[in-house]
């Protein structure tokens, strides 16, 4: 489970950062708009990340972590394929594209924000260590899965869209994210049903 959410910090931090080199000439090339628009589009997803973050880490703090991760990550992916839109929704408007954009802002919050305290409640459960080495290490693991995440983001979005266009990319990332909270959903509910025999 630990590796999965690894992963997932990873995955999370990716989401939002796939888009540094690819959004701007979609946007530019798709919708026709200048740099201050393209500005403004940029703004919807961090923003909502923003808003979102704020709320999340009581929530999570108080229901616990893993159901927000699980939904971010579903959030996400499903955004991911209305962002270009996927050729198969063929619905190209400026709106459509922000409004995705914002809940992949909303997904990723969902994911990064509570998955350090899912981590730490793992680690802490299964290591019989002092509690605050344990601490010290999940956040140092954290904090380097997260910049991993946002190395490879940019790197996977504009290597993606070498080989396809905008659309089928964020599609395919889509699916890397839907797949990660179906992974993450199964394997929880195999944890809780061993835990529960």
């Amino acid at each position: 489970m630990f590796f999965l959410l690894v992963l997932g910090s990873i995955l999370s931090l990716a989401a939002l950062a796939f888009f540094t080199p690819t959004l701007a000439p979609f946007l530019s090339d798709q919708f026709h708009l200048n740099e201050e628009h393209i500005g403004l589009a940029f703004l919807s997803g961090p923003g909502t990340y923003m808003i979102v973050a704020l709320v999340v880490g009581q929530l999570s703090d108080k229901y616990g972590p893993r159901w927000f991760v699980i939904v971010g990550f579903l959030i996400a992916g499903g955004a991911f394929f209305f962002v270009g839109p996927a050729d198969f929704i063929s619905l190209p408007k400026l709106w459509i594209t922000i409004v995705s954009f914002s809940f992949i802002g909303t997904g990723a919050a969902l994911g990064i924000v509570p998955i350090y305290l899912d981590m730490l409640n793992i680690a802490k459960s299964t290591v019989d260590e002092d509690s605050q080495a344990i601490t010290g290490v999940v956040s140092g693991v954290s904090s380097s899965v997260l910049s991993l995440g946002e190395f490879i983001g940019p790197l996977i979005g504009g290597a993606l869209t070498n080989v396809l266009d905008f659309q089928t990319s964020a599609m395919v990332f889509g699916e890397v994210l839907l797949a990660e909270g179906v992974l993450l959903l199964g394997a929880t509910v195999i944890d809780r049903w061993f835990q529960g025999t």
